[in-house]
């Protein structure tokens, strides 16, 4: 029987209730953007809607992300919408207790799968001092804010991990005919997320920081990635895995990492334009 420590933890305090479809307006305008912030070794990626509403998908392995967030977000506005967390591993969401710490955060989006750890519970108190949401978000759910839909893939609900990567978040973020794949640390080559979802991608989030087994033949060609990020820093790991690189690369896919050009942005200026790309170091 799994413990649920988390989702325990939350129910005290708030209702964690189903994100089926979560509708959210903005006021002011802007373009669409995602950014894959070098963060080190982990994953926070930030989406700036069409009027101006952010989303951030995980915070990364250190309070760096606030100084990302600063950069790009106006001095006066500290309320980030929506901040989903993929799963409770340190290097995705210790800077989302930073986060916490410093700004309203709308709604929180997760999944119920336990991992105990001293950051984990610095999340759940931090939580507790805050007026934020907390909701559920399965295969399935999506949210839509400001035009931009962001679907849930994986896990099910009431899936059952011997390992808490495989339960992490999948998200599908579309905007007019912009596509990104953010894949948290599932690998690909060996959870099947279903073939319903075999669709060509601007942007493949590379799974797990590329180890071995993050990503098969199989998924690049269904997918016809443009674009693979890895989002990595320096590490012991082998980050990212040499050939799992060529093989992306064989298929035509532009590979870039986060620790070798820096925080890496793609934005649409016009809901069907092509994305441009940008990087800052």
């Amino acid at each position: 029987m799994r413990n649920r420590i988390l989702s325990l933890a939350f129910a005290l305090t708030f209702v964690l209730c189903s994100a089926s479809l979560l509708t959210i307006n903005s006021l002011r305008g802007s373009n669409f953007s995602i950014t894959f912030f070098n963060i080190g070794h982990g994953d926070a990626m930030f989406i700036q809607t069409p009027n101006n509403g952010q989303v951030l998908i995980d915070g990364g392995p250190s309070p760096e992300v606030l100084s990302k967030l600063g950069e790009r977000m106006p001095f006066y506005d500290n309320e980030i919408e929506l901040v989903f967390i993929s799963h409770l591993h340190a290097d995705h969401i210790t800077g989302v207790v930073e986060i916490l710490r410093r700004y309203s955060v709308g709604t929180l989006l997760v999944n119920d799968y336990n991992y105990d750890s001293p950051v984990v519970k610095q999340l759940v108190d931090e939580i507790g001092k805050t007026n934020t949401k907390v909701r559920s978000f399965y295969r399935g759910d999506s949210v839509i804010i400001d035009g931009v839909e962001i679907r849930s893939l994986w896990p099910e609900e009431g899936a059952t991990c011997e390992n808490i990567n495989d339960c992490a978040q999948v998200l599908h973020v579309s905007y007019g005919d912009f596509d990104a794949l953010l894949t948290s640390d599932v690998e690909l080559s060996r959870i099947d997320i279903g073939e319903e979802y075999s669709y060509s991608v601007d942007v493949l989030k590379v799974p797990h920081q590329g180890n071995k087994s993050s990503v098969s033949q199989d998924v690049v060609n269904r997918m016809k990635p443009v674009y693979a990020i890895f989002s990595v820093g320096e590490n012991n790991y082998g980050h990212p895995n040499e050939e799992i690189v060529s093989m992306l690369r064989s298929f035509g896919t532009n590979v870039m990492r986060t620790d070798e050009v820096g925080d890496i942005e793609f934005e649409v200026k016009n809901k069907y334009d092509k994305p441009h790309l940008s990087v800052t170091k």
